[in-house]
């Protein structure tokens, strides 16, 4: 059986991340697609590298929930003081809040670490308001390695949702996605 890969906070916070995934440029790409006062889930959220982001763009009225199965990131999440922040312990696979609860869904190089990453996927859509949007990201998957997920297995991930954009690197794929039911 395969486990999920927890990665605690040096790993994900760390000025090494900053040089090699600085993050305005996925904020960048993110920006257009959360408001004001929206309800933004941070699925695997880590520490909260781009959390602090996500509540800027959502501004006092909004609320970002962040999702990550570290205790220790949890704590670090928790540093951040934030009244419009719910730093929750927990799974992908298991999302505790109801149906179309998030107008947007943040899942930066997340997925790819989960065993079973089409239940998260499930999650995600269960919890994604319909017509609204999500960023996904992955590390490519390298001989063989588990838990990942194979660039067939992204393609059939992204059939669930209308891609918006979509690109792909040497080493990562990210999407924005929406999430729309006919």
């Amino acid at each position: 059986m395969v486990n999920d890969r927890i990665l605690g906070p040096i790993l994900l916070n760390n000025p090494v991340r900053r040089l090699i995934e600085p993050k305005d440029k996925v904020i960048k790409r993110i920006k257009p697609y959360i408001k004001t006062g929206m309800k933004v889930l941070d699925l695997g959220s880590g520490p909260g590298y781009y959390t602090a982001e996500l509540l800027k763009l959502v501004g006092h009225q909004g609320q970002v929930v962040a999702i990550d199965p570290s205790e220790s990131s949890i704590r670090e999440l928790k540093k951040l003081n934030s009244d419009n922040l719910i730093a929750v312990k927990g799974s992908a696979t298991s999302i505790q809040f109801e149906d179309e609860y998030f107008d947007f869904v943040f899942s930066n190089l997340a997925l790819c670490c989960i065993a079973d990453y089409k239940s998260a996927l499930n999650e995600i859509v269960r919890v994604l308001k319909n017509n609204s949007y999500a960023y996904m990201s992955i590390t490519r998957q390298f001989f063989n390695a588990k838990p990942g997920i194979s660039d067939e297995e992204w393609d059939q991930m992204l059939e669930r949702f209308k891609v918006v954009k979509s690109s792909s690197g040497l080493i990562q794929k990210w999407t924005i996605v929406q999430k729309t039911i006919p």
